[in-house]
């Protein structure tokens, strides 16, 4: 290492015992070093060997990366017949008025919702709407439910979203917690990166591949 002009950079040797930390649900430094000292070792004895480790994995991956040929028609060639990998799922920013369940009988929810449809339908400013109406936590909140990907939220909600294009305002949508009238402040629709936009990614999987 030392003769290939390879150094262990301090950052680097952080990111690692952070995810030594990490991987062992330790909290601090301290922690680690009680864990360290707790197997009979020394902390600053691991320290030094974990950084010789990485040193002579440096070595080998330097020597082996010399040997590494990658081209474009490759990566080219791994995009076509992996395009499935590169799909994004659609993504909504919306906004919700959110009614609970609780504390009201059905007639009086009724009521509540029709009320607010109608003052959204006669021109009332949904974050006006939103922050008005909406029952807690969203009415602190401004209804702000935050960017929402397709697969990773409710189904109900996202059945109701699919729908609806950039400033569209969706029917009263119950849910488990309650019913939202939602808006769409804007929707991503589903797509596939560029070969260009996956490119790093490929460049890095496949490179992996082939040390």
């Amino acid at each position: 290492a030392e003769d290939a002009g390879l150094r262990m950079r301090p950052e680097y040797v952080d990111e690692v015992i952070d995810n030594i930390k990490k991987e062992n649900s330790l909290e601090s430094d301290e922690e680690l070093k009680r864990a360290v000292r707790s197997q009979g070792m020394d902390y600053d004895v691991f320290i030094r060997q974990m950084e010789e480790t990485l040193l002579k994995q440096g070595v080998v991956y330097s020597e082996v990366n010399k040997s590494l040929s990658l081209d474009e028609a490759q990566v080219i060639e791994y995009y076509k017949a992996h395009k499935g990998d590169f799909l994004e799922p659609a993504e909504f920013k919306v906004r919700a008025v959110y009614l609970t369940l609780d504390d009201r009988t059905p007639a009086e929810l009724e009521a509540r919702k029709a009320e607010i449809a109608d003052k959204v339908k006669g021109g009332l400013d949904f974050v006006q709407a939103a922050e008005t109406y909406s029952d807690a936590p969203l009415k602190e909140a401004k209804g702000d439910l935050g960017n929402l990907v397709a697969g990773q939220i409710d189904k109900t909600l996202e059945t109701a979203l699919n729908p609806l294009k950039t400033g569209d305002v969706s029917g009263w949508v119950q849910t488990k917690n309650g019913w939202y009238l939602l808006k769409v402040e804007e929707h991503k629709d589903t797509r596939t990166k560029t070969v260009e936009e996956a490119k790093r990614a490929i460049e890095e999987k496949m490179t992996n591949e082939l040390q």
